[in-house]
C-alpha cells in the first residue's frame, strides 16, 4: 500500500495530540500539520497561568512538534468533496484524510457598546485567549502595581484569572451578566459554591452588563446598565469562546461530528474534527462543544479513520 497523507489543520491541543497518536500508530502515513500564519504552536493553558502574569516567557509556552512537516499558512477553506484545503498564501493542497483541530476564538463585547472600539485600540480592553493577548496584559500589569483589573465574565476561566491576579497582588472587580455565574455549565449548586468562595476576594457586580466604556489616559471606566461606574487600569473580556473553523463551517456553531468524530456534513470523505471546533450530539440532549485543553488532547487521539485509513 502506498503512503497516505493526513492533513491536520490546527496546532493546538487536539492537533498536536493527533500528530503524536499517528506517529505511534502502525499506519503508513505522512503527516502535514498546518498552523495559522505567523503563529507558533503553544499551550493555551499557560496564557493566563504563566505568560500574562509574567511567570513565563512566550517561548516557554510553545509546543514542540517533531518529525512532522509543519506549515504556518492559515487554512481559509476546505473542499469536503475533494479533501482539498485552500491556504492564505493562495496555495491548494489535497489529502487522503483531514483532521480539523482549529480550536476556538474568544467572544468579544457587543459592537453596540459605546466606546468599545476606542478601548480596544487603546489597549485597555482585551481578551485573554492568545499569547499576544497574554503579552499585552503582562505589559500593562508591569506598568502599574497593584493594577486594578476589571474582568467581564463570571465563568470558570474568569474566576480562575481573578484568583491568579489576586494572588499576584492585584485588585480585581468581576462583572457578570448572571446572578449565579457558571450555573448553566457546571450546575447551580457548584456555581453557587464557587461564588461563595470567590466573592470575599474581590468586588463583584452580578446581573449587570456594560452599556458604555470610557477610555482615559491612565484608566478605563465601564458604565453598567444600572448606571454604576466601575473604574480600573485594564479590562479583560472573559465571555467564553466560539468555534474557529475554516469555510464552509465559518459560523459560530462549529463542525458537527458523529461518535467517531467524523464531520457529519461529509461522512464519507475522511474529514474529522476534534477539540474546541467539534460539536457533539447526545441523544435526548442539546448539542454541545467542549473547549478544554485536556479534553481536546484526548479527542485528538480518538480519530479512527486517519490511523487506519479504511473507508468509513
Amino acid at each position: 500500500m502506498s503512503t497516505r497523507t493526513v492533513g491536520i489543520i490546527g496546532a493546538g491541543a487536539a492537533g498536536t495530540s493527533a500528530v503524536k497518536t499517528l506517529h505511534t500508530s502502525e499506519a503508513d502515513v505522512e503527516i502535514d500539520l498546518l498552523a495559522r500564519s505567523g503563529e507558533r504552536p503553544y499551550n493555551r493553558t499557560l496564557v493566563n497561568k504563566g505568560v500574562a502574569l509574567g511567570l513565563l516567557e512566550p517561548d516557554q509556552a510553545a509546543l514542540s512538534v517533531t518529525d512532522t512537516r509543519t506549515s504556518t499558512d492559515t487554512v481559509r477553506s476546505v473542499n469536503p468533496q475533494t479533501r482539498e484545503v485552500h491556504l492564505a498564501s493562495g496555495k491548494t493542497r489535497a489529502y487522503d484524510a483531514l483532521v480539523i483541530a482549529t480550536g476556538s476564538r474568544p467572544r468579544t463585547l457587543d459592537e453596540t457598546i459605546i466606546g468599545r472600539d476606542q478601548a480596544v485600540s487603546a489597549g485597555q480592553l482585551t481578551t485573554l485567549h492568545s499569547i499576544a493577548d497574554a503579552v499585552r496584559v503582562r505589559n500593562l500589569l508591569a506598568g502599574t502595581h497593584p493594577t486594578r483589573v476589571l474582568i467581564l465574565g463570571g465563568g470558570l476561566v474568569a474566576s480562575e484569572t481573578a484568583s491568579l491576579l489576586i494572588e499576584a497582588g492585584h485588585d480585581v472587580a468581576l462583572i457578570a451578566r448572571s446572578l449565579v455565574p457558571g450555573a448553566t455549565a457546571i450546575g447551580e449548586h457548584v456555581a453557587r459554591r464557587l461564588l461563595d468562595l470567590s466573592q470575599p476576594q474581590h468586588a463583584t457586580y452580578l446581573g449587570r452588563q456594560p452599556r458604555a466604556i470610557r477610555t482615559h489616559a491612565d484608566r478605563i471606566t465601564i458604565i453598567l446598565d444600572d448606571g454604576t461606574h466601575v473604574e480600573g487600569d485594564l479590562a479583560i473580556v472573559a465571555h467564553g469562546t466560539l468555534a474557529a473553523a475554516p469555510a464552509p463551517w465559518t459560523g459560530p456553531e462549529g463542525i458537527p461530528v458523529d461518535g467517531h468524530l467524523r464531520a457529519l456534513h461529509a461522512p464519507r470523505q475522511r474529514i474529522y474534527a476534534a477539540g474546541g471546533v467539534a460539536v457533539h450530539h447526545y441523544p435526548g440532549h442539546s448539542s454541545y462543544r467542549i473547549d478544554h485543553w485536556e479534553d481536546s488532547s484526548a479527542k485528538g487521539t480518538t480519530q479512527r479513520g486517519p490511523c487506519c485509513m479504511t473507508s468509513p
